[in-house]
């Protein structure tokens, strides 16, 4: 899935695969992508069927339900997730089966916490509806789904993170403020990364010039909703974190 609200489909295995200090391939390789278009999501699917739906959510608050066979026949060009404003962006989906909760986060620290029928299913080419409402100068950075006995990660772009227990959020209506969920200001910076872990998970955290650092769940400070997090990951000056991402720990046997 692209900022503009398009989405592509490659198979897993015609991805070359590359050491870790190798740069990689450039997208475009592998995509038919516009000027300015960006890949902002990854979604694993193997069954397309009626049952399960994606949530997608703008930089602007506007959230969207399309069922997943929608989405089973991708031309090589891709096809229009949804229909964007000339200002707006897609930031995030997540695959959801019709019982569970999601969050949204924004770049000020604000959160709101929902059921997923509260949005219902629309057409591929639809608009979407408000989200979460937002101060004027706020955009979301992230969504996720929440899963039992997990916590809520951030990190800011200066490198600071914590976990936080998600019994701490109360579950609100679509489409409200919500709630705050961490304290941002000049030391730690804006909210750059969002995702629900649990303990047996680890994360990589990842900065503009290419630094990685790769954490355990168990060694991030549980702190509650006000705090501003924890130094993380150091950077030099004008490096900024800029993404997170999460993954199982692979146990030996």
């Amino acid at each position: 899935f692209t900022n503009q609200g398009r989405v592509f489909t490659a198979k897993a295995y015609q991805i070359p695969e590359s050491s870790r200090q190798a740069k990689g391939q450039a997208v475009v390789n592998f995509l038919e992508l516009r000027p300015e278009e960006k890949v902002t999501t990854i979604v694993g699917a193997r069954v397309f069927d009626e049952k399960r739906h994606l949530l997608m959510i703008t930089r602007k608050g506007i959230i969207k339900k399309v069922v997943l066979s929608a989405f089973e026949n991708i031309r090589k060009s891709g096809i229009i997730a949804l229909n964007l404003a000339d200002d707006d962006a897609l930031v995030g989906v997540v695959r959801v089966d019709g019982q569970d909760e999601v969050m949204i986060v924004t770049a000020e620290g604000q959160s709101i916490l929902f059921k997923e029928d509260e949005v219902r299913a629309m057409g591929r080419t639809a608009g979407g509806v408000r989200g979460i409402k937002l101060d004027r100068s706020d955009y979301v950075i992230g969504m996720d789904k929440c899963r039992p006995d997990a916590y809520a990660f951030l990190v800011t772009e200066n490198g600071y993170g914590k976990k936080t227990e998600l019994k701490e959020f109360k579950e609100q209506r679509r489409g409200g403020k919500g709630v705050k969920i961490i304290e941002v200001g000049k030391k730690n910076g804006l909210v750059v990364g969002f995702k629900i872990v649990h303990k047996e998970e680890e994360l990589v955290l990842l900065t503009s010039e290419g630094l990685i650092i790769r954490l355990e769940i168990d060694d991030i400070s549980l702190q509650k909703r006000y705090s501003r997090g924890v130094l993380l990951i150091k950077t030099s000056e004008g490096d900024k974190v800029s993404a997170a991402a999460r993954f199982k720990i692979e146990k030996d046997e």
